[in-house]
């Protein structure tokens, strides 16, 4: 897959998007801005909507830690309903933080496959992203917000891959 091109996976997103996405040589910024334009994402973030949205551009430093042949941070129905049922105090709004993370985040590893990023933001937040084992997708795990003590355990268990920017 060439850098900078939607997946079909992607493409075929439910969202008033759609004509967008389906567009092939649509640029990865503008699929993640149109997840994030979309009228029905609040609906989606609740688990409402089947499918996958792109919420963030993952930096080649990271794709190549996790051997990752995916540009796109997908979000799936199934971490969004968890998101919603575990984090409430998560909003759609607080997903944009996620580029934030990827881009200037301290980065952790403590399982195969799977990172941890680190950002204060006025608050701190803590996703985890895990590519596939073929590394075509790669996925939003968790993301919630973080204080000291959680993050002082993070640090412990886990090896800095990449500290804030």
């Amino acid at each position: 897959m060439e850098p900078g091109i939607v997946p079909a996976s992607v493409q075929a997103l439910h969202c008033p998007a759609d004509e967008i996405m389906q567009n092939q040589e649509m640029d990865n910024t503008e699929a993640v801005k149109a997840t994030f334009l979309s009228a029905d994402f609040d609906l989606f973030i609740q688990g409402g909507i089947d499918g996958e949205r792109p919420i963030a551009i993952i930096p080649d430093d990271l794709k190549a830690v996790l051997a990752a042949e995916a540009s796109l941070l997908l979000l799936s129905k199934t971490t969004a309903q968890k998101q919603y049922r575990e984090h409430p105090d998560i909003k759609a709004q607080d997903y944009r933080r996620v580029q934030a993370m990827l881009d200037h985040g301290e980065v952790f590893r403590d399982r195969e496959m799977h990172l941890g990023l680190l950002h204060d933001q006025g608050a701190w937040f803590y996703a985890v992203i895990k590519t596939t084992k073929t590394g075509k997708a790669v996925f939003l795990q968790s993301f919630r917000r973080t204080n000291v003590s959680d993050i002082e355990r993070m640090r412990a268990r886990s090896v800095v891959v990449r500290p804030a920017k």
